[in-house]
């Protein structure tokens, strides 16, 4: 039978909320305690379900790197953070710095994704190991929890290898395999 669906947050209607299930994008402090509710009506009557509760807990857990790589171009490093962190503090260049010998400069930052940075570079050498520090990157939670200062990571420039590539092509040729 037809059946429709109104979906409540603490006994009122949430407006457009008229699906099977019912998805909050975020959900903030404020939210924390919401009781949510489905009625469910056909043509023989309705019924509501019992309450839901919402928990909202704080993300007091400051983002951390779990990865940097390098790039074929030797201008490039890749930063990948343990969660999403915020556009204006990832992309803020004053946030990271290669410290050591040898010495890397860093010209740009490009936020890719978020969880992810890519920084634009001198030319690294090849096979050498740069010494990343990040500092000032918040995570998205409500709490903005920052990086610790200073963070370390390592980048290692890429390094070619002696060796050889072969791609065998068979155009328009019949067979198994």
């Amino acid at each position: 039978p037809p059946y429709t669906y109104q979906w409540t947050r603490n006994n009122t209607d949430i407006a457009g909320a008229t699906g099977q299930k019912y998805t909050i994008a975020g959900a903030l402090a404020a939210d924390n305690a919401a009781q949510f509710r489905v009625r469910v009506t056909n043509p023989t009557g309705s019924i509501t379900s019992s309450p839901a509760t919402l928990t909202v807990s704080t993300d007091n857990i400051p983002p951390t790197i779990v990865k940097v790589t390098g790039s074929p171009t030797f201008n490039r490093a890749t930063i990948g953070f343990s969660e999403p962190v915020t556009d204006t503090t990832a992309g803020a260049l004053a946030n990271y710095s290669f410290t050591g010998t040898p010495a890397l400069t860093i010209s740009a930052v490009t936020v890719i994704n978020p969880t992810t940075v890519t920084l634009t570079t001198g030319t690294q050498t090849e096979g050498a190991s740069y010494a990343l520090r990040v500092s000032n990157v918040k995570d998205i939670s409500v709490a903005g929890s920052t990086i610790a200062a200073n963070s370390p990571g390592t980048l290692l420039a890429f390094k070619f290898s002696p060796g050889y590539a072969a791609w065998e092509r068979w155009q328009d040729q019949g067979g198994d395999t």
